[in-house]
């Protein structure tokens, strides 16, 4: 397996245009720290180009997307999103649930950072679903990273998850 490993810091999620569509890059903490605000803690990351098929994290159904997406509609434009029983109602709807895969992830490794910043977006599975994406299988580096479990079910409570508990999944092609 062809792996490109260089030390650099995060970033926010940008669209990666340069790289063949079959190399994912995957951020991986270096080391664990514990919880300090961002701005006083330096962060250090592994970048980790590879093809992951099996993705391990919370799944997320249509529910958990639409209940988002106002909150994520009201950071990106400061303003109440409309209600959704008109056709504009319902494409904003339609658009900030989409945001809401792109925009939860960062979201989420920021506030806590002990989860490796792996995928820039959710996966979408069938049926609607999508997976919060805590490691995966690209490289042994991401597959056993340490998760912290006070993380892990600050997580599961942010994001209102009920007794789910995260688990692996073959990440669809």
């Amino acid at each position: 397996m062809n792996q490109a490993i260089q030390v650099s810091s995060f970033v926010p999620p940008h669209p990666v245009l340069s790289l063949p569509s079959s190399t994912m890059l995957a951020v991986v903490s270096s080391s664990h720290q514990s919880r300090k605000p961002s701005a006083t803690r330096s962060r250090r990351n592994l970048i980790v180009a590879g093809t992951a098929t099996r993705a391990y994290g919370f799944m997320l159904d249509r529910e958990c997307i639409r209940h988002w997406a106002p909150i994520v509609y009201e950071e990106i434009y400061h303003a109440e999103m409309p209600v959704s029983d008109t056709e504009d109602g319902k494409a904003t709807l339609r658009a900030s649930c989409h945001m809401v895969t792109i925009m939860l992830p960062a979201k989420i490794y920021r506030e806590f950072p002990s989860i490796p910043c792996l995928w820039r977006r959710m996966i979408l599975f069938s049926g609607g679903r999508y997976l919060l994406v805590l490691k995966d299988n690209r490289s042994t580096a991401t597959r056993t990273a340490q998760l912290d479990p006070e993380d892990v079910e600050g997580i599961r409570r942010k994001l209102d998850l009920g007794a789910q508990r995260p688990k692996w999944y073959d990440v669809p092609l």
